[in-house]
């Protein structure tokens, strides 16, 4: 009576080496530790996106794919500055690199990870170099999305879209339809993480974020006479309220240009000077983020602020901040006013 019981728990049975059930995970599942799951089963390679706001759009999807599947172990593969946000987020158990300066060094990473024998390889990618890391890493399985119009030949198995179907749709939306293909049987959810509890502010005070740049796309970003407009309506509007600044060091220029003309606001730069955690925990102390549509403005509504996102080029239906926090798009025609 015990044998089917053994054969299964030691993946004897080969019930989840097809992709399309490659996220479902049986309901005889006793050898299981009922209080706190214990991660000693399949390995799966989880490739991040490159930029923080798809990033932060994939994290629903991974969470969602860790409720379905409690015993596999997650192999977070992304570049290093992601890397601890999806550790805070309790996200992984082992965490790749996969912006080595030498390539050696590069190429060990992933003959690594290739010794752990995955056995599946999910991209958030669309990139070639993607696809050639997980041929190195040498998963069986390899998915990921394929657009109708571009051919990705390293990948075992695709979900395929159309671009019409892409674009109409948001992009956390399209990634749950991709893992419903390779059997999820879940639900993704869009609650906030919680972090700590933020410190005690000043009663009556009011923190707001500003968020410059987007670091992958400048022509997102809004220009600084707009912003210097908006922040001096802000402190009209909002006496005593306090400003905090956040960008890249790319950003630090304009954050300085902003300041110097806005001598009669009270702003606080942080650009340049957090981390990815950092900027998480800073985003606690805030009552609101107002951004372009950039990485920090999801990350933002991942931990629960507000946010109020100023959209140009780019499709809101896709990219807009995902999780349930209350969130503003405003649409702005024309780069050069308010």
């Amino acid at each position: 009576r015990a044998l089917p019981e053994w054969l299964w728990a030691h993946g004897k049975w080969k019930v989840h080496y097809f992709p399309e059930v490659r996220f479902q995970l049986n309901q005889k599942r006793s050898f299981l530790t009922k209080i706190e799951p214990v991660r000693t089963g399949t390995r799966i390679v989880i490739r991040l996106s490159n930029w923080l706001g798809d990033v932060v759009m994939s994290l629903p999807i991974i969470r969602a794919l860790r409720n379905a599947r409690p015993d596999m172990q997650f192999l977070i593969m992304g570049r290093s500055i992601f890397l601890p946000l999806l550790k805070q987020f309790e996200l992984g158990e082992e965490f790749i690199r996969t912006d080595n300066k030498s390539l050696k060094n590069y190429l060990n990473v992933l003959l690594e990870a290739r010794s752990k024998m995955p056995e599946c390889h999910l991209l958030f990618t669309n990139s070639f170099r993607g696809d050639i890391e997980s041929l190195i890493v040498g998963s069986p399985q390899r998915l990921g999305m394929e657009f109708s119009d571009r051919y990705r030949p390293f990948l075992s198995h695709s979900f395929k879209v159309g671009k019409t179907d892409f674009n109409s749709q948001h992009l956390t939306k399209t990634w749950e339809q991709m893992i419903n293909e390779f059997g999820f049987l879940g639900k993704v959810t869009f609650e906030p993480f919680i972090l700590k509890k933020p410190e005690e502010k000043k009663k009556n005070q009011l923190k707001i974020g500003i968020a410059l740049g987007s670091s992958n796309n400048p022509s997102k970003q809004w220009p600084i006479n707009c912003w210097i407009e908006f922040i001096r309506l802000i402190n009209d509007h909002f006496r005593g309220c306090v400003l905090n600044i956040f960008g890249m060091n790319s950003d630090i220029e304009n954050s300085k240009l902003i300041i110097e003309e806005c001598k009669n606001v009270e702003i606080i730069n942080y650009c340049g000077k957090t981390s990815l955690t950092e900027l998480a925990e800073q985003f606690t102390h805030c009552d609101a983020l107002i951004g372009c549509d950039s990485g920090a403005v999801h990350l933002a509504s991942a931990v629960g602020l507000p946010t109020l996102t100023i959209f140009g080029p780019t499709n809101k239906t896709v990219t807009c901040p995902c999780f349930d926090t209350k969130s503003i798009e405003y649409l702005s025609h024309s780069r050069s006013t308010t």
